[in-house]
């Protein structure tokens, strides 16, 4: 809890030991923030958690003494399932039920030897005893370790799936102007955010209306990894939010769902040839999203947007036996959007190239001084240079046609250098460059080129 506190007048400041007549200035601001949270261990391959949060902003006018308040709760629940460990959990659970029905077999056993041996000595007939029949416990062995053995190739099945996490959240907002005095408690700790309040009257010198404005947003989230043979990693998940503003009658909302959402890594690609003669690691990635936003007004939809993108196309990074560590990145994607009250539709296209490589060499005995030859400089140089390219088109048109006009159009090439040299631990210095060409066109305003030339240097002293 944050109170804020006007004591610039004395009559409102009283450091008295008595409660009642104790003042601490007026109050000006109130905040108040609350959080609790569960995480169950109930079994090894579920991990759930529960959490919970209030907060409350208050601010008082002292001209009028009305109050301006936000509330907000927030409550998650998440959980991790592993089906690695549902598997061992299972097949330990087997071997649990083999161990206790070990101790009546014992005992039954001990019992059969007994009566054999008592047998033996009063030379009676032991047929009978021979053909006993079999406890209930000593038959229990085949079926639990046949259990136990399709338990463990299930988890042989199952390894490449990873752990799956589901996601759900809900958080609700209130917020009133020129309030008669402070809500509860309840309203304070986002128990209950409908609790009517009485509203201020000599504001203005007039009779209020109440202006309330109320938010809720609510969030789902699934997500999933694949790996085979640690060579082939797989991730996918799917999200899904809304989030709804009422203010004065009008209800605004907007609706996001990203599905799928697809990214593949391709590890230790330097055992194929040739890439094995160059490189002494290599790695690549590509990736898909595909994205749809919808909003609407008091029911009815607003506009649309859909987009799809390749984040990356593809992503190949590399370390060279040398030394030299270079990474390539093609991202590509396209939107498309529709106004459903000016009957307008935009088409976006965008796509980019990023190269970049490293380069660090240092001398390992030292740079000799030219008096002082006994002490020795111990150096280090770090040389990169970043090339991209980027173009952006933009098109527009009416609902019902089928072609589009170019509305915007740009192109631009960047190209960044970039070069640090270490003299020692407590003393470094480089340079910065960047020689940047972008080309803008659009129907209104023609072609535009924009040429951007820099140079930095910097040194770095440490005491």
């Amino acid at each position: 809890m944050t109170t804020n506190r006007d004591m610039s007048l004395s009559d409102d400041v009283n450091l008295s030991l008595n409660p009642r007549e104790f003042r601490f200035g007026r109050e000006l601001a109130y905040t108040q923030n609350a959080s609790v949270s569960y995480r169950p261990n109930l079994v090894s391959f579920l991990a759930p958690t529960f959490s919970y949060s209030g907060t409350f902003n208050d601010k008082i006018d002292r001209t009028f003494d009305d109050h301006d308040v936000t509330g907000s709760r927030n409550w998650s629940v998440s959980g991790t399932f592993d089906p690695a460990k549902f598997w061992g959990f299972l097949g330990a659970r087997a071997k649990g039920a083999r161990a206790a029905s070990a101790a009546p077999r014992t005992q039954a056993t001990r019992g059969v030897r007994e009566i054999r041996r008592d047998a033996d000595s009063t030379g009676a007939d032991t047929t009978a005893v021979a053909e006993k029949p079999k406890t209930a416990g000593s038959g229990g062995a085949v079926p639990v370790d046949a259990w136990r053995g399709l338990m463990g190739g299930m988890r042989w099945v199952t390894s490449p799936i990873g752990q799956t996490t589901l996601n759900y959240g809900r958080t609700d907002g209130d917020s009133r102007r020129d309030l008669d005095d402070r809500p509860s408690w309840r309203y304070r700790f986002g128990i209950d955010l409908e609790e009517e309040t009485p509203l201020a009257t000599n504001v203005g010198g007039g009779s209020q209306t109440l202006v309330n404005t109320k938010s809720e947003r609510e969030t789902f989230s699934a997500k999933n990894q694949l790996n085979f043979f640690n060579l082939l990693n797989i991730s996918s998940s799917y999200t899904k939010n809304r989030n709804s503003t009422i203010k004065t009658g009008s209800e605004n909302t907007t609706e996001g769902t990203i599905f799928p959402s697809l990214s593949t890594g391709f590890q230790r690609l330097e055992r194929l040839i040739p890439l094995k003669w160059i490189f002494a690691s290599a790695t690549a990635r590509v990736g898909y999203e595909q994205k749809k936003d919808e909003s609407f007004t008091n029911g009815q939809k607003q506009a649309e947007t859909a987009s799809r993108a390749f984040t990356p196309l593809i992503s190949i990074q590399g370390t060279m036996k040398s030394g030299f560590t270079t990474n390539f990145v093609y991202e590509t994607g396209s939107a498309d959007s529709r106004q459903f009250v000016s009957k307008q539709k935009t088409h976006k296209d965008a796509s980019s190239i990023r190269v970049t490589g490293n380069y660090s060499f240092s001398s390992p005995n030292g740079i000799p001084l030219p008096i002082l030859r006994g002490l020795r400089l111990r150096s280090t140089m770090s040389l990169s240079v970043s090339v991209g390219y980027k173009v952006d088109e933009s098109f527009n048109g009416a609902d019902t046609s089928s072609v589009l006009a170019l509305t915007s159009s740009s192109k631009t090439l960047t190209v960044s250098p970039q070069a640090t040299y270490s003299f020692s631990l407590r003393m470094k210095g480089g340079l910065t460059a960047e020689w940047s060409d972008r080309s803008d066109r659009s129907p209104s305003t023609g072609r535009r080129r924009t040429h951007v030339r820099s140079l930095g240097i910097w040194a770095e002293f440490t005491f």
